[in-house]
């Protein structure tokens, strides 16, 4: 008698313990607290991918090297136009805008974020116009060229335009 108690006592607490463990294991679900952090993909660097190139002239090296590094050394110092603007950006980070048919300027400091490759053009002097500043824009290389993109509302005025070495 005592065997027909203990075996049936047995296989029930058998089957409670294994209700107990699907039961825990149906109830883990994440929260806030346990579940794993991930970075911020805007304020993470990401890694740039760069191919390999032939043998080049010291200008393109400088570009390539300017891409890898998110600097605008290989921009610095040089004129370069789109339609009726032209933009130089100066070793000493400021820049100069100009009409290239008419008689505005506006000069001013710039800075690069090369993580978010986010170029301002900030503290302007000269006939501005209806441009606002600080201008955010979206810097992206394209050769020998670049384009600014519009950022928040900001840089619009040069949406769809390249800039180009200027002639001369």
């Amino acid at each position: 008698m005592l065997r027909t108690i203990i075996i049936p006592a047995v296989a029930l607490l058998a089957l409670v313990g294994c209700d107990e463990q699907k039961s825990s294991q149906a109830q883990t679900t994440t929260t806030a607290a346990t579940e794993p952090k991930v970075a911020d993909p805007v304020a993470t660097a990401r890694p740039e991918v760069v191919a390999a190139a032939p043998a080049t002239s010291p200008e393109a090296n400088a570009r390539a090297t300017a891409s890898r590094t998110g600097s605008l050394d290989a921009y610095s110092g040089r004129t370069f136009t789109a339609g009726p603007v032209s933009l130089r950006l100066n070793a000493d980070n400021t820049f100069r805008m100009d009409e290239t048919d008419g008689s505005r300027k506006v000069e001013g400091q710039w800075q690069f974020a090369s993580q978010s490759n986010l170029l301002v053009l900030s503290d302007p002097k000269g006939d501005a116009g209806t441009a606002q500043f600080p201008m955010r824009c979206h810097f992206q290389e394209s050769g020998d060229a670049f384009r600014l993109g519009e950022t928040a509302g900001s840089c619009a005025r040069f949406k769809d335009m390249t800039f180009k070495p200027a002639a001369g």
